[in-house]
């Protein structure tokens, strides 16, 4: 790779030909998994009312001993749903507005994460975890701490398409 080039690393997707509709159809729960010993999150499935959408992370190595996550989504045949279950409100049960957090690292442009609004104020942010291979998730009913990779201030939030 020449110095003036730039790696992007994008969501990795699993039998989901559009992601940004997949992620704006309405939900009406979310679920996820948590590692008992460091309250991280493992994994979040983000339930509409056909379909579910099971999110985790991926490292990649950008640098010397740096690292960065990257979302992988993919659809589930069934609704099952994690360890802990957070019904949602009516405001996310409609189409909602999506956008993607990109982490720029060692130059990498990597698709850390996404952040769902409903109407209103409330939003779901779902992003790469300060552990490897979790994700950090704030939700409305979501009570574990939220423990990203990297300060949300350090990304830039883009459309998502």
């Amino acid at each position: 790779m020449r110095k003036h080039e730039v790696q992007v690393l994008e969501f990795e997707t699993q039998n989901i030909p559009n992601l940004a509709e997949a992620l704006t159809r309405g939900l009406v729960a979310l679920s996820y998994d948590v590692l008992p010993v460091a309250d991280y999150v493992t994994l979040v499935r983000l339930h509409a009312r056909e379909s579910t959408l099971e999110v985790t992370s991926i490292a990649h190595d950008v640098g010397a001993s740096e690292e960065v996550g990257v979302l992988r989504f993919k659809e589930l045949i069934s609704s099952e749903r994690a360890e802990r279950y957070v019904p949602l409100g009516d405001e996310f049960r409609t189409v909602i507005d999506g956008t993607k957090l990109v982490a720029s690292v060692n130059g990498v442009l990597a698709s850390s994460g996404i952040v769902l609004r409903a109407r209103g104020s409330k939003a779901i942010v779902i992003v790469a975890g300060v552990g490897p291979y979790t994700v950090a998730l704030r939700a409305p009913g979501v009570t574990i701490e939220f423990q990203p990779e990297r300060d949300l201030e350090d990304f830039k939030d883009v459309p998502l398409t």
